[in-house]
């Protein structure tokens, strides 16, 4: 999720204030009214209807914009292997200086032998998260021995 203070307007006393009335995160803030922020924020209308499009703008960039990578991966996973993924948004990150903007996508499977067969086939590149998907795996050593020995039935090892 996206913290309040990632949308353009909302500072840190702005985002306490939402968070007290149960508007934890950017998304939430987008599906507001501007009566409703209007009373937590004790702003005029126009203001409250200000910060709620920056929230929805927001998220309407990253959503139709999402990482190409993750869902080139989620097809792979699909037509390859039979792996279901669901991609979704963890966070944005909107640096004002440079007006770049960040998003973090995460993806969950069906269950536990999926992703374990995902983490075999498809380690990660990078070295951090190359650690921590062996760490897991080593974590369920009898999963993994189960789910090697269908991959090498199938063929994928």
């Amino acid at each position: 999720m996206t913290e309040l203070q990632e949308v353009p307007g909302v500072g840190s006393s702005a985002a306490k204030r939402l968070r007290e009335g149960r508007v934890p995160n950017a998304e939430v803030l987008a599906l507001q009214n501007a009566r409703t922020v209007t009373n937590m924020l004790k702003i005029d209308k126009e203001d409250a209807q200000v910060l709620i499009e920056n929230a929805r703008e927001l998220y309407e960039i990253v959503w139709e914009n999402p990482n190409r990578l993750m869902m080139d991966e989620k097809q792979v996973l699909k037509e390859k292997l039979g792996i279901m993924t669901a991609p979704y948004l963890n966070r944005i990150t909107l640096f004002e200086g440079t007006g770049r903007l960040s998003s973090l996508w995460k993806a969950e499977t069906n269950g536990n032998m999926d992703a374990i067969r995902a983490a075999i086939l498809t380690t990660p590149d990078d070295i951090r998260k190359k650690r921590a998907t062996e760490e897991w795996l080593r974590t369920r050593r009898d999963e993994v021995q189960v789910a090697k020995k269908k991959l090498e039935e199938e063929g994928l090892l």
